[in-house]
């Protein structure tokens, strides 16, 4: 039978903090006096993949174009310029066209700004960290960090990955980015918890991507890249769509009665003009597109 220590991945992450430091270690197969060796590190590694967050896809710009030209408002105001372009004044045209690529190119805009606040989460992972393997104190990537590494914690640090306290000396943690509290956290490696204590008062873990306020402590890691905390709000942020909200489902049902409305007036009155005034048929479907053009307020999609 082969002795190499063996991890139980079926403990569920948010259980840790409710058993012992001696039976984290146990579990997770790593020593806390001189924590794993180098060549079952390596094993990890290459059964767990790097400690880092799983990449954003990226943002292809045809498709947001897509997506925007398919709005109503949109698609009305295409088919107004290209008419124009068609039978009136090649200048009126470009300034329909110039309307409707500045909205499109705020869209786009805003799209790469929500994906760069996504991308800011893979900022969060320490670049390096000290940790104890085989007896011996080592500073390795954080992206080579596998789960049963024993981290040592210091002041101004930023944590690798969620891990369990073994020491604690005086130690606090800046989790305002997983909790939102303003203060730091105090951490006390003694305490089991019931499982189901919230994430906030898990006195005894600490979590990747938040910051030693104060103190100094050792730690066993018990999740990495996508399985932490952190990777669970990126994996949430980069893969659910969030929900319109019940502001722009209102405004989207008030576009289509206003694109109604743009048709029902850029119809009637041409016709009218046409058919009791005797105006040219041209000059009516111009006027038509204009007062299409004039019904619609442009800039409502930006605004939403």
């Amino acid at each position: 039978m082969s002795d190499k220590p063996k991890i139980e991945q079926e403990q569920p992450a948010h259980a840790w903090h409710s058993l012992s430091a001696t039976d984290v270690c146990t579990r997770m197969g790593s020593c806390a006096s001189s924590g794993l060796d180098v060549s079952e590190a390596g094993r990890r590694l290459s059964r767990f993949g790097p400690n880092r967050l799983r990449k954003v896809k990226e943002v292809k710009l045809w498709r947001i174009f897509l997506e925007e030209v398919r709005e109503p408002m949109i698609l009305l105001l295409v088919v107004t310029g290209a008419l124009y372009a068609l039978w009136g004044e090649l200048r009126d045209a470009f300034t329909i066209l110039g309307v409707i690529l500045v909205m499109i190119w705020v869209e786009i805009y805003n799209e790469f700004r929500a994906k760069k606040a996504i991308a800011a989460l893979h900022k969060l992972a320490a670049p390096t960290t000290i940790v104890r393997r085989g007896g011996l104190f080592c500073e390795i990537p954080a992206e080579r960090i596998v789960p049963g590494d024993l981290i040592m914690l210091e002041t101004g640090c930023k944590v690798p990955a969620d891990a369990r306290l073994l020491e604690a000396y005086g130690l606090e943690a800046d989790e305002s980015l997983l909790t939102g509290e303003s203060v730091p956290v105090e951490k006390d490696a003694s305490t089991m918890l019931p499982e189901p204590t919230p994430l906030a008062e898990r006195c005894n873990l600490v979590f990747a991507g938040t910051t030693i306020a104060r103190g100094r402590g050792t730690a066993v890691a018990v999740a990495t890249g996508m399985s932490t905390e952190l990777g669970h709000i990126a994996h949430l942020t980069a893969e659910v769509r969030e929900p319109r909200t019940p502001l722009q489902l209102t405004m989207r049902e008030l576009t289509r009665w206003m694109v109604w409305l743009a048709l029902s007036f850029s119809s009637l009155v041409p016709l009218l003009g046409w058919l009791w005034g005797g105006e040219p048929v041209h000059l009516m479907l111009l006027t038509g597109l204009s007062m299409a053009f004039a019904t619609i307020p442009e800039e409502l999609p930006i605004i939403i």
